[in-house]
């Protein structure tokens, strides 16, 4: 059964552990860790966007990494409306163990993410998230950081 398992690694509102029990019952935390050479951005329509990764040498994500079954990746499928809005990638977490895993990740198209501006969240999925960094125990100085600069691009916007 663990050969089954795909290892997720969850930064946005899938941190937030009583939404994954209800959207995945057979997923389990394996462990936290980094994902290095990222940074969270927000994007989408106003008042509705959603956070997603891009390359940045120089930052680095706090991650949750689950193991999901075959029916929980397809859960998270249709909730991360994928193929059509995200896509999956494989990258290297830094456990903090610091044992380095591959894992999955969902990532924004990139042809979307030319065409849907970066914008500022909803209040709803923006608190979800809070919730889940706290949950994890994680510095949300990286989602603070996405904020603010999603925040200062509105206002340097005409």
């Amino acid at each position: 059964m663990l050969d089954e398992k795909r290892l997720n690694a969850a930064y946005g509102s899938n941190l937030h552990l009583p939404q994954m029990a209800g959207r995945c019952p057979t997923a389990s935390v394996v462990g936290k860790g980094l994902l290095k050479g990222y940074r969270l951005r927000f994007k989408g329509l106003p008042r509705h966007a959603y956070l997603t990764i891009e390359p940045d040498a120089q930052s680095e994500i706090p991650v949750l990494v689950w193991a999901l079954l075959p029916s929980d990746e397809e859960a998270l499928d249709r909730y991360e409306n994928y193929p059509k809005l995200y896509t999956k990638k494989q990258v290297l977490v830094t456990m903090d163990s610091g044992e380095i895993v591959e894992v999955m990740v969902y990532v924004m198209i990139d042809t979307l993410t030319d065409a849907i501006e970066i914008n500022l969240p909803s209040a709803r999925y923006l608190g979800v998230v809070r919730e889940g960094y706290a949950q994890a125990g994680f510095d949300p100085k990286p989602l603070e950081d996405a904020l603010a600069f999603s925040q200062k691009i509105l206002h340097s916007r005409p």
